[in-house]
């Protein structure tokens, strides 16, 4: 199994458009072998993840939209991608490879 590299960004109605190359953000959010990745939260703080336009890290909440990206091993593109809304209670996803 290789290792799956995945940037989560919080999408609203004022996101332009794809996300910039995966060099242009901080560092990814969560790493996994295969098709899983796990990443833990709570509905208080947020989950932290990217803001696609700006680059800064901002935190999503129970019925925020999420687009998880998908790094490409071999260079700095994108390999995939999934969009889901953010629920307050356990969530398996698979990531979209």
């Amino acid at each position: 199994m290789s290792l799956v590299t995945l940037y989560v960004f919080k999408i609203t109605y004022q996101t332009q458009g794809a996300p910039n190359s995966p060099s242009t953000y901080p560092g990814h959010f969560f790493s996994g072998t295969g098709t899983q990745a796990q990443f833990q939260w709570n509905n208080n703080r947020g989950l932290e993840v990217l803001d696609p336009d700006s680059g800064a890290k901002v935190f999503a909440h129970a019925g925020d939209s999420l687009a998880i990206a998908v790094k490409n091993p071999k260079s700095d593109t994108w390999s995939n991608f999934m969009d889901i809304i953010l629920q307050d209670n356990d969530q398996t996803i698979l990531a979209p490879i």
